[in-house]
């Protein structure tokens, strides 16, 4: 007998025993619906902790002094020195020797953003700014030469500005190339001259040009839009100088807040303790830094969990499924006997009729698999809908798939291989004496 003459004698005993084949068609389906979905949701919370620790967010960490704490980040990771007693602050000068002392894939830099007035946008026809309260103005960034190296950012036309800028205080501007064409309807501005209005009185500064970046498109819509509106000038050159808030732009003024940077592919853990290590050297106490490792670690410890004892239940589950089965599977050997026995006597080997109980499992088996596969689809667009879309699967649909099958065709041999050697194992004399 062929290989496919035995596929079709499984196929249609099956058919003969429908009841029961649907009773085995749906315990596979179920159990494997349920393991793959679990499955999901492990390589959907791996890859959501994987973006997250490759984005920027993740990879910076903040100093800053705890009295004028201007960080989001709760609680925080160190506190060094009595906050009471202590008063911290940098200068340029030891944030430039802080930064020369971390390894070359980590920067330190101040960051400071404003959203600031020109009266290059009109605020009357910036409708689509006038959505996020922006109307008529973009956001400045303040910054030094290493945030450059940090940020991924790819430079169209001209050049970043140097510490010697931030040193003599040069009003000049890098554009996002969306906010060159917004000012000034083309990318190619280098040497054009931007006014802006200060934070105090009347006056105005005024940029010159000499540099546009290009912009990525982000998911979300605030920052998309703010990123499209960004310009990056020298610390030293920041419309919101004052004596009184330090922020005059001298090589001696002091700040309370900084920011290091650590590039993609670091290990940010080893990263952190290096930070911590030289701020201490270099600045013995009075700090605070923060980083969202912690909470990243957390929220890897709660979702472990949380699968863990969905996948514990599922497991538990399953083998209960696989027992019916079995025992389903056995059930159709025994009310077979007969016939088994008649087809050995007329020639049929025991290796065959192995083989036929074999393919009727494996069979029913990858059937149950592909409606599992299906079944776990859908379970996906609930927990997606329910959950959010950190818990969605969406591009590994082969990956469910290969591993549903996989998972049904060894389910199938599990519960087919014993009923199967059950029924080569059939004497045929004595099979014919039964009822």
């Amino acid at each position: 007998m062929s290989f496919i003459d035995q596929l079709r004698w499984s196929l249609r005993h099956s058919r003969r025993q429908l009841f029961e084949s649907v009773l085995v068609v749906i315990a596979i389906t179920l159990g494997v619906g349920v393991i793959v979905t679990i499955l999901s949701l492990f390589i959907s919370l791996n890859k959501t902790t994987e973006i997250a620790e490759d984005s920027e967010y993740m990879r910076t960490i903040e100093i800053y002094n705890p009295r004028n704490r201007w960080s989001s980040m709760d609680p925080p990771l160190m506190l060094i020195g009595d906050e009471e007693q202590q008063e911290w602050s940098t200068s340029l000068a030891e944030l430039y020797e802080f930064n020369n002392r971390l390894p070359s894939n980590i920067h330190a830099f101040i960051e400071n953003f404003w959203p600031v007035e020109t009266p290059l946008l009109d605020s009357d026809e910036d409708k689509r700014a006038d959505m996020y309260g922006v109307a008529g103005k973009f956001y400045l960034v303040n910054t030094i030469p290493t945030y450059f190296k940090f940020k991924d950012v790819e430079l169209l036309t001209g050049s970043w500005f140097l510490e010697d800028d931030v040193t003599n205080k040069a009003q000049v501007i890098v554009l996002a190339d969306t906010l060159a064409e917004l000012l000034f309807g083309r990318v190619d501005v280098l040497g054009e001259i931007i006014p802006i209005r200060s934070y105090w009185g009347e006056d105005t500064l005024y940029y010159e040009v000499i540099g546009v970046f290009k912009v990525e498109e982000e998911d979300s819509p605030y920052s998309d839009h703010q990123n499209r509106r960004t310009g990056y000038a020298p610390l030293s050159a920041s419309p919101l100088q004052s004596d009184d808030y330090g922020f005059n732009g001298d090589q001696d003024s002091r700040y309370n807040f900084i920011s290091v940077g650590i590039e993609r592919g670091a290990d940010l853990y080893q990263a952190k303790e290096i930070i911590e290590g030289e701020a201490a050297l270099l600045w013995d106490e009075g700090f605070v830094i923060e980083s969202y490792l912690g909470d990243i670690d957390e929220f890897k410890k709660q979702m472990f969990t949380f699968s863990l004892v969905i996948g514990s239940f599922a497991s538990v589950g399953l083998v209960i499924a696989v027992i019916n089965i079995l025992n389903l599977m056995l059930a159709r050997v025994l009310k077979r006997t007969k016939s088994v026995g008649l087809s050995m006597a007329l020639g049929g080997t025991k290796r065959q009729v192995f083989r036929q109980f074999l393919l009727e499992a494996l069979s029913l088996g990858i059937l149950g698999s592909f409606l599992g596969v299906l079944l776990s689809f859908g379970i996906n667009k609930i927990l997606t809908r329910t959950l959010g879309s950190g818990f969605s699967l969406e591009g590994a649909a082969w990956e469910q798939i290969l591993f549903g099958l996989g998972i049904g065709i060894i389910i199938s041999l599990f519960f087919g291989v014993y009923p199967a050697y059950l029924g080569a194992k059939t004497n045929p004399v004595d099979a014919l004496r039964t009822d």
